[in-house]
């Protein structure tokens, strides 16, 4: 499961987040409607609030320095996410979808910004 998350954001990476194909490629349905109904924005078409795997939105967020993946359990995923000023630790479900690990949720858990004093 490590592995699969790890995998997960070295190939889609922050600067991808509007490609939404590799995503649906490893995301539940649950969660492809969990990121739409989290879409606060106007917006045409299909749009997915896919910045909730990297950031909470609404900030400045510049240059990742680190992520470090911890499994919590046999289903969750935590994802600490460091960048010059921010840190986000996001929790993902994971699941088994017959023949591959799968995302099927994702849960802010810490979003703090680091002053520079």
């Amino acid at each position: 499961m490590k592995a699969f998350v790890d995998r997960f954001y070295t190939e889609w990476g922050s600067e991808n987040i509007l490609e939404y194909d590799y995503l649906k490629q490893h995301a539940t349905p649950n969660l492809l409607r969990f990121l739409a109904d989290s879409y606060d924005y106007d917006c045409e078409g299909e749009c997915l609030a896919t910045w909730l795997f990297f950031y909470e939105g609404g900030g400045d967020v510049c240059c990742s320095n680190s992520r470090q993946i911890e499994v919590r359990d046999d289903q969750h995923v935590l994802v600490k996410i460091k960048y010059d000023n921010y840190e986000y630790d996001v929790l993902l479900k994971v699941i088994w979808d017959g023949n591959q690990y799968k995302i099927d949720g994702l849960q802010q858990e810490r979003s703090e910004y680091i002053s520079e004093d």
